[in-house]
């Protein structure tokens, strides 16, 4: 997910993962490092400030810089709104996977 804000210049970088509990916070260093290329390109090409947010471990289990993580997104965050909408996608994934009864 990209958040541009053309009056204040600022981009931002959202990348939601769902991890189990032993390498979520080894997942929160891969999305940093990932996207650091992404995120230096968008600098200099839009002139802008960026900064990437990886919020992993939506469905419950977080790292300790999940609020941290959370508070540099633009707008009003609620955590578990955020977990709402995750288990509500994987939900939907799992039922059209597996063609389960129910999937509107």
């Amino acid at each position: 997910i990209v958040v541009v804000d053309k009056n204040t210049k600022y981009t931002t970088i959202i990348d939601i993962a769902v991890r189990n509990d032993k390498s979520i916070k080894d997942k929160e260093l891969e999305k940093v490092d990932k996207y650091q290329r992404l995120w230096e390109e968008l600098e200099r090409t839009w002139k802008t400030t960026a900064v990437v947010v990886p919020v992993v471990g939506a469905l419950g289990a977080v790292t300790p810089k999940h609020t941290q993580w959370l508070a540099q997104i633009p707008g009003k965050v609620d955590a578990s709104g955020l977990q709402k909408c995750a288990l509500l996608g994987t939900g939907k994934i799992l039922r059209r996977f597996l063609k389960l009864p129910g999937f509107w």
